[in-house]
C-alpha cells in the first residue's frame, strides 16, 4: 500500500467516525425539539373561541418547548373504544384531519388558549364504512351521497383503488354535494377520468384527508369552477391530499383549482390544509390550490385559508 492510499483510507475512517458521532450527539441530546413541517399558528385559529364539547375521546397536550423565540406543543387526539378520529376543530372551522397537531405562538398563554380552542371530533363506529374497491365505492359512498346521508359518517379506504379500468363502476362524472369524512387512509385512487366540477360536485360540510388522486383527468362539463377533489367547498376541509391530474377548464370565463374550483362562502370559512397539486392546470384562470377564493363579507378575509407546509415554500 503507497503513502496516499494509507493517507485516503485514514481520511475516510475519520470522516466517518466524525458523522457517526455527530448522528449520535443529535440522537441523544436531552430535550432536544425540532418542530414538525406543519405547524398551526395563530393566523389559523381564533383563540378567544371556546372549545367544543368532545365525544368519543380525549386530548393530550404536550409539554410547551420554545425554539428562536417562538412557543410550540403538540396535541393529540386518542378516540375512545367504539370511536374514530375524525378531524380537528375550531369553533366551526374543521382544521386539520391529523390525529397530532403542532401549534405554534409567541407567548405561552396565547398557546395554551390556541390548545384549548382546539377540538377533536370523533364519529362512532357504527357509522365508518370500510372501501375496498371501486365496487364498495359506489355501493356505499355513492349510495349514501344519492341519497344526501354522508354527514357523520366516515368512509375510509382500505387499499388503493382503481377506477376507470372497471367498466361500469368508473367514476366518469362528479358525485353529488358531500358531507361526510372521506379518508383516505394514505391510499390513492388511479385512472380518474372525470367530466363535471371534480370527484365531488361540492363539499358542504365535508372533510377529505390523506388521498391521492394519482392519474387521470378532470376536463369542465361546462362548469365555470372546476377542481381535483370539488368544485365547489363549502365550511369544509381538505387534508394532506395529493392530486396528479391533469385539470382543464376551457370555458371563457372558467377557473381551474388543483385541489378546489372555489371557496363558494361569503359568511363560513373552508381550510385546505398541508395539500400539494402535482398535475397540470389548462385554464384562462387557474391556481394549484383554489380557482377563485370569495371573501367573507367582502372584507379583507378569504372565505378559505390555505396552509402550506414549510417544504411547499410558504412559512409556517
Amino acid at each position: 500500500m503507497n503513502t496516499k492510499s494509507a493517507l485516503l483510507i485514514t481520511f475516510c475512517s475519520v470522516f466517518l467516525v466524525g458523522v457517526v458521532a455527530a448522528m449520535l450527539v443529535i440522537a441523544f441530546v436531552p430535550n432536544a425539539y425540532k418542530p414538525s413541517e406543519d405547524v398551526l399558528t395563530i393566523q389559523n385559529i381564533t383563540q378567544t373561541d371556546t372549545p367544543l364539547n368532545t365525544v368519543g375521546g380525549s386530548v393530550a397536550q404536550g409539554e410547551v418547548q420554545t425554539v428562536q423565540g417562538s412557543y410550540y406543543k403538540e396535541i393529540t387526539a386518542t378516540a375512545d373504544e367504539g370511536y374514530t378520529f375524525a378531524y380537528w376543530q375550531n369553533s366551526d372551522v374543521k382544521l386539520s384531519g391529523d390525529i397530532k397537531l403542532t401549534l405554534r405562538a409567541t407567548t405561552i398563554d396565547t398557546l395554551n388558549t390556541l390548545a384549548s380552542a382546539c377540538t377533536p371530533v370523533f364519529v362512532s363506529n357504527e357509522n365508518v364504512f370500510l372501501i375496498n374497491d371501486i365496487a364498495d365505492f359506489n355501493a356505499i359512498l355513492v349510495r349514501d351521497i344519492n341519497n344526501g346521508a354522508t354527514a357523520g359518517k366516515i368512509y375510509k379506504l382500505t387499499q388503493d383503488i382503481n377506477s376507470y379500468s372497471n367498466g361500469a363502476n368508473a367514476i366518469t362524472l362528479s358525485l353529488n354535494t358531500f358531507s361526510g369524512v372521506l379518508d383516505g387512509n394514505n391510499h390513492a385512487i388511479r385512472d380518474v377520468y372525470i367530466n363535471g366540477a371534480g370527484l365531488f360536485d361540492t363539499i358542504d360540510g365535508g372533510v377529505i384527508k390523506d388521498l391521492i388522486l394519482s392519474s387521470g383527468s378532470l376536463n369542465a362539463n361546462n362548469e365555470t369552477y372546476i377542481g381535483s377533489f370539488a368544485g365547489s367547498i363549502n365550511n369544509g376541509l381538505v387534508s394532506r391530499c395529493v392530486s396528479y391530474l391533469l385539470v382543464s377548464n376551457n370555458k371563457v370565463d372558467g377557473y381551474a383549482g388543483g385541489m378546489v374550483g372555489v371557496c363558494s362562502s361569503t359568511t363560513t370559512k373552508s381550510m385546505l390544509y398541508s395539500c400539494a397539486f402535482y398535475g397540470t392546470l389548462y385554464s384562462a384562470n387557474s391556481d394549484q390550490m383554489i380557482g377563485s377564493n370569495l371573501k367573507l363579507d367582502n372584507q379583507g378575509v378569504y372565505a378559505c385559508s390555505v396552509f402550506r407546509p414549510k417544504y411547499d415554500g410558504a412559512a409556517a
